[in-house]
């Protein structure tokens, strides 16, 4: 059956791996998740389905056409923005991230929430110097960015020795929104669904030729539409609205790993379902040639 490639793409690797863990928390190692950077990746690149964050989506549309081409937007997690609330009105709060409009995306989130009274500065470290870098660090008493930016860049050589021995440091987990989730469940199960029905059909056609029952005909028909409609009916679920109001804190904790318990149990479920439904088409068309025959295999 159809074994899916989904590449994590990010403007640089640490990005990349970045996504590809948070995919992995999704798919359990059922699904290829090679990571390339944005400048690498063409119309040949061997993947299913790329998914990148909402600011390389125009970069890669140059290259890469709509319908394989998802675009994540990335939302910190509750415990942020309770940190970000506890912060005294006044406050400079320094965002390290790669590129500058990062921090806008951080103050407009706090806005939405009713966290104002903040100043925001970038420290967009492969834009500035390593000079004006170490400026803005040596005055900062707040510094928030992403989890993986602050672990594996801002805390070691050269930026850490930069940092006053009072900062306070932020960092913000993100986790993909439901919405983008949606869509990429989305893609996917079109896929696995088209993949299914072009397999049972030729195995429809050979039917006449290897005897095939008309009840094993029909029991593959079902379980094809019973476990890729699964991934469809699990990517639906993945919509449920917080039932908190928008715009307050507990909307903000749900929003980001929304995900039904069932709905997450389903989707690897319908997977490995999948799965065993090749080893099936494998064993029906083991009696025609070696070549038609991996048309039929995992």
């Amino acid at each position: 059956m159809l074994r899916l490639t989904i590449a994590a793409v990010g403007s640089n690797p640490l990005i990349a791996r970045n996504l590809r863990t948070l995919l992995e928390f999704l798919f359990q190692e059922q699904i290829r998740l090679p990571t390339y950077c944005t400048k690498d990746v063409t119309l040949d690149t061997p993947a299913d389905l790329f998914v990148c964050a909402l600011s390389q989506y125009a970069k890669l549309r140059q290259v890469l056409p709509s319908d394989r081409l998802v675009a994540f937007k990335m939302v910190p997690t509750n415990h942020f923005f309770s940190r970000m609330a506890a912060i005294p009105a006044g406050e400079t709060i320094y965002v390290f991230n790669n590129y500058p409009a990062y921090a806008e995306c951080l103050s407009a989130c706090c806005r939405s929430l009713e966290i104002t009274g903040l100043k925001f500065v970038p420290i967009a470290y492969e834009v500035l110097s390593q000079e004006e870098i170490k400026q803005l660090l040596g005055q900062a008493r707040y510094v928030a960015g992403t989890d993986y930016f602050i672990r594996s860049v801002l805390l070691r050589d050269p930026y850490r020795q930069f940092l006053p021995p009072d900062v306070v440091l932020v960092p913000a987990r993100h986790m993909i929104s439901i919405p983008s989730s949606y869509r990429l469940f989305h893609r996917m199960a079109a896929l696995y669904y088209k993949d299914s029905v072009e397999r049972f059909h030729a195995l429809q056609a050979l039917a006449a030729i290897q005897n095939l029952p008309a009840e094993a005909a029909a029991e593959l028909e079902q379980d094809i539409l019973s476990y890729a409609g699964d991934l469809y009916t699990a990517s639906l679920r993945m919509t449920t609205r917080s039932p908190h109001p928008a715009g307050t804190l507990a909307a903000a904790a749900a929003e980001p790993m929304c995900f039904p318990e069932e709905a997450l149990q389903r989707i690897p479920a319908a997977l490995a379902k999948l799965g065993e439904l090749g080893e099936k088409f494998a064993v029906l068309a083991a009696p025609i040639s070696v070549r038609e025959r991996e048309f039929f295999s995992i």
